[in-house]
């Protein structure tokens, strides 16, 4: 049996194939690009505060 692990992260996803055993089979990366409707989407309320405070 192998088992895959996944790391799905804002700019790229990484897959990694393992044996049962443990050893690594397989590894893959892929790049894609960040779509946003407009500048800071999806910031939350804090964290737009704590930049708009940054760029003071």
């Amino acid at each position: 049996m192998s088992y895959m692990g996944l790391d799905v992260g804002q700019t790229g996803c990484r897959a990694i194939i393992f044996s049962d055993k443990g050893a690594q089979l397989s590894s893959s990366y892929m790049e894609y690009e960040t779509v946003v409707p407009r500048a800071f989407y999806g910031l939350s309320s804090i964290q737009r505060k704590l930049l708009k405070a940054a760029s003071r």
